[in-house]
């Protein structure tokens, strides 16, 4: 293309006095008589020439642009732009106005969506960008730069410009625009755009059927139902006018054979409606259902179906970790029909394989341990860590009943453990307590070992003792001594060192022992006050005698609520006074003779009395919550007859207490039944038994047995999951984002995954632990359901799982999403133009165009010289001269 142009186009005004100069006199010399043919050449020819010098003057020259630019219009008509399809084909008129363009540009159209397609070619007459076939379920800008960058001619200057709402909803997102921006630039091609606000109008009304909620698996007639989650841009208003014209909605629920199983209608609010519709769960099985929402006035139909599958399974599946015969017994009483339970350890008690891997244990729904000992479980320390895994990841429901064993224990099986059960079992969480140990050293004590005995007992009392607890350790023989004053059992090195360095002496005066340990607790304030006396119960002084020690005894419990214990280390010599000792002191009366007994005495008998753990008696039951699901409908429950002493934690319900007395004027309120959320799962903790005696009262009755039916009923976990890993999917409008987290960390796993589209297309990849996942990134092209089959690997077992994930509608036809410019200008930036609602001119950058320029001066000047002598040869020769030269010309060759 040639433009001409002028270096100084103001000199162009010297041609009015040029003009001036060579009309003004030629107008007044001018008559009739002189006028001639050749006044009349010259006066022309003199005003050609001050033309001539007047545009050589003013730096007359051409400038022809020798490089092709190539714009194409790249239109974003992906669903969410649709109705906004005549603002769009406007635009791009406005844009491929003449003036708009650089010189020498031919423009073309691409239109876009999931794809891309060329709309009109370059140099092409744009008509409009409805109908384009492109697939318009998706945004895909990126997509269409790389299209459109294809399209160019290889030395043309280059420029896009996007028309499109901004909002690209494949995987990478924002970022992936701002990628494909840079990418374009690095290309040389420039990137400009006009924004299109598709975002709903005032006056439009719409309603999206925007998520649900629900539980994937479940077990047979366990409630279960579906949320669903419903937006809507505007209130229901009633018409008074027409009643038949309302913004009213249905909902319904489908089965797969589109059959109508539920139905709702109601009217629907600004913002999110939550609408919650039951599932059936009376059949086992899988269930294929699909939700609609329709609403009168609604916009688009398209984003208003959800589907999903539901699962029933027959029997949930209960491992039982008991040895008493009654507690599978009453299991299979209670729970037979809707569950199996695998009992190994009572089934096959010499010779019990119980499960003990995560893989193992997450075939499970629930566990019972019941009053047993964790350290006989085969491979405790696995299962132990494994069953803390599959509660708290996996979902699991863990119920213990009875003695764990945890109060008395020591080392990671028990703290684990411990740390599960909603209730914390002892006087652990107790207020600091006051001990004071009265050791006999009297020579006696040397036979049989009795010396070693007291002081190794002494020593393992320690151990039972919590930190904060405070110990006196008192000696005697014909006299007693401080050993230690009150000390804190955290300085345990003292206290040992202290024991260890007691030795024998001559006397025995049992009196004199208990009168200084009464007098160093008697002022004390501490709660609780407890003396244990180790003794082989030779004395100097016995009943009625000064310093008679069950006097002092009784005197120390009824003025003081000092208790006194008795480790008595001779069978028989001691015991009568020993015996008396304790009655009158409200202790126990424990007896160990020889050193092989200590460790069994100190971690059962003493341990339990020491930790108020054991409380043998008929005592009422007392319903906290009649609101619990667990005792929902009763009023009352029969008495216990036993259960362990414990506390709730802080963050657990009590559902069942018990009051225990602990003194006089002292009543507390101890958990009988107590659970709380432990990680993704459950713990229900029972303080009584879960059969025998304890809990016979309620064998017998209606509601005893119908809270140990809902023990477990009421307790299954939220959804079945029977697999070692969690899988969570995330579908971005493009993408479905497949990742799943495996129980425990293992490199040595890995997962086979096979997808199946809705049309059966099968995708199959192998995945590798990759920091802490497995992950596959999946493009989801169709609508529906797509089934998946995780195969998970580990060693020799292969673990395999049939899920399935639901696509309901593309990202693009979601109504409610919100569009602003920002994506654009920030993928854009400075060097590009990004219009909101209105076009512009499009100009290359100053040095993208090659040209060239051609200067006329000296051609001007050159043909002015040119007319000038024409002129004189005009004035010069007459008009009957030239002619008669032609006519001598043309007779001369007519003669030859």
């Amino acid at each position: 293309m040639t433009n001409i142009s002028f270096d100084n186009p103001y000199l162009l005004i010297v041609a009015i006095p040029l003009l001036a100069l060579v009309l003004v006199p030629y107008f007044i010399t001018f008559r009739k008589e002189n006028r001639s043919k050749s006044t009349v050449a010259s006066l022309v020819l003199h005003v050609v020439m001050v033309g001539l010098i007047s545009l050589a003057l003013a730096g007359l020259h051409t400038v022809t642009v020798n490089t092709q630019t190539e714009v194409l219009i790249v239109a974003d008509v992906s669903y969410s732009t649709e109705r906004d399809a005549d603002k769009t084909d406007a635009y791009i008129k406005e844009l491929l106005k003449e003036g708009n363009l650089p010189k020498n540009c031919k423009a073309g159209v691409v239109c876009f969506g999931r794809d891309a397609a060329l709309n009109t070619p370059f140099g092409g007459v744009f008509e409009t960008v409805k109908g384009s076939g492109v697939d318009n379920s998706l945004t895909d800008i990126s997509g269409a730069l790389e299209y459109a960058a294809g399209l160019f001619s290889p030395d043309s200057v280059k420029r896009i410009v996007l028309v499109t709402d901004g909002k690209q909803n494949t995987a990478d997102g924002s970022s992936g625009l701002l990628n494909s921006v840079k990418n374009m630039e690095n290309r040389g091609i420039l990137v400009d755009a006009v924004y299109t606000d598709s975002n709903l109008g005032a006056n439009e009304y719409e309603v999206q059927l925007s998520a649900i909620e629900y539980v994937s698996s479940t077990y047979l007639n366990r409630e279960a139902q579906v949320e669903i989650f419903i937006q809507s841009n505007t209130d229901y208003v009633p018409n008074s006018e027409n009643p038949k014209d309302k913004n009213d909605s249905f909902i319904r629920l489908y089965n797969a054979q589109g059959e109508l199983v539920s139905e709702i209608s109601r009217p629907l609010h600004k913002g999110f409606n939550l609408i919650t519709m039951k599932l059936d769960t009376s059949v086992a099985g899988v269930t294929d259902y699909k939700i609609v929402v329709e609403a009168e006035h609604d916009t688009s139909y398209l984003n208003n179906t959800y589907s999903f599958t539901h699962t029933v399974e027959e029997k949930h599946k209960i491992l039982l970790i008991s040895q008493k015969d009654s507690d599978l017994e009453k299991a299979q009483e209670l729970y037979g029909e809707f569950s199996e339970i695998h009992a190994p350890m009572i089934v096959d008690r010499y010779s019990p394989i119980v499960p003990y891997t995560l893989e193992e244990l997450c075939k499970y729904d629930e566990f019972i341990v019941s009053d047993i000992d964790v350290k006989l479980i085969p491979n405790a320390t696995a299962f132990i860590a494994n069953l803390n895994t599959a509660v708290s990841k996996f979902g699991k429901t863990l119920i213990t009943a009875g003695n764990m064993y945890v109060q008395n224990q020591e080392g990671v099986l028990y703290d684990t453990l411990g740390n599960m059960m909603a209730i914390q079992y002892g006087n652990s969480a107790s207020n600091a307590r006051l001990y004071t140990i009265v050791i006999d050293t009297s020579r006696s004590m040397i036979n049989m070992s009795k010396l070693i005995i007291a002081k190794e007992s002494a020593i393992q009392l320690l151990n039972l003792l919590q930190p904060e607890d405070n110990v006196i350790l008192i000696s005697f023989a014909g006299d007693s001594w401080i050993i230690k004053p009150a000390t804190p059992v955290s300085h345990k090195d003292e206290l040992i060192s202290a024991i260890d360095s007691i030795t024998p002496t001559q006397g025995t005066v049992i009196g004199a022992g208990l009168r200084l340990a009464y007098d160093q607790m008697k002022e004390q304030s501490f709660s609780e006050k407890h003396v244990f006396l180790i003794s082989d119960g030779r004395s100097y002084t016995g009943v009625g005698e000064s310093d008679d020690p069950v006097v002092i005894a009784s005197e120390m419990y009824n003025k003081k609520k000092i208790t006194t214990s008795v480790i008595n280390t001779s069978s028989a010599v001691g015991e009568d006074l020993l015996g008396k000792i304790q009655k009158a002191g409200k202790g126990n009366y424990y007896l160990i003779e020889t050193p092989e007994q200590i460790q069994e005495k100190i971690s059962t008998d003493i341990a339990d009395d020491i930790n108020e753990t054991v409380i043998e008696k008929e005592t009422p039951v007392i319903i906290e919550d009649y609101n619990d699901p667990l005792v929902s409908g009763i009023t009352t429950l029969p008495s216990v007859n036993g259960y362990y002493y414990g506390e709730a934690k802080s963050n657990a319900k009590v559902v069942l207490s018990v009051d225990y007395r602990k003194s006089a004027s002292e009543v507390l309120s101890v958990p009988l039944c107590s659970y709380w959320k432990y990680g993704t799962g459950k713990v229900v903790s029972l303080s009584t038994s879960f059969s025998g005696s304890w809990v016979s009262l309620w064998d017998s009755d209606a509601d005893g047995k119908a809270v140990f039916n809902r023990l477990l009923s009421e307790n299954m976990p939220k959804e079945r999951v029977d697999y070692p890993f969690t899988v969570n999917t995330l579908f971005d409008g493009s993408n479905v984002t497949l990742e799943i987290l495996p129980g425990e960390n293992n490199t040595d796993i890995y997962v086979d995954i096979e997808v199946v589209s809705p049309s059966g297309e099968k995708t199959m990849r192998r995945l590798y632990y990759d920091s802490g996942r497995y992950c596959l990134v999946y493009e989801a092209k169709e609508v529906g359901k797509y089934s998946l089959n995780v195969g998970y690997t580990y060693g020799s077992s292969v673990f395999s799982a049939a899920l399935s994930f639901d696509v309901p509608y593309y990202a693009d036809y979601d109504r409610f999403e919100l569009f602003s410019s920002a994506d654009l200008h920030n993928a854009i930036g400075g060097k590009g133009t990004v219009s909101e609602g209105s076009t512009f001119k499009i100009v290359n950058p100053e040095g993208s165009e090659r040209s060239e320029t051609v200067y006329l001066t000296a051609w001007l000047m050159a043909f002015a010289v040119l007319l000038y002598v024409a002129d004189i040869t005009v004035r010069k020769i007459k008009w009957t001269d030239i002619k008669s030269f032609f006519k001598r010309r043309s007779r001369g060759e007519g003669a030859q």
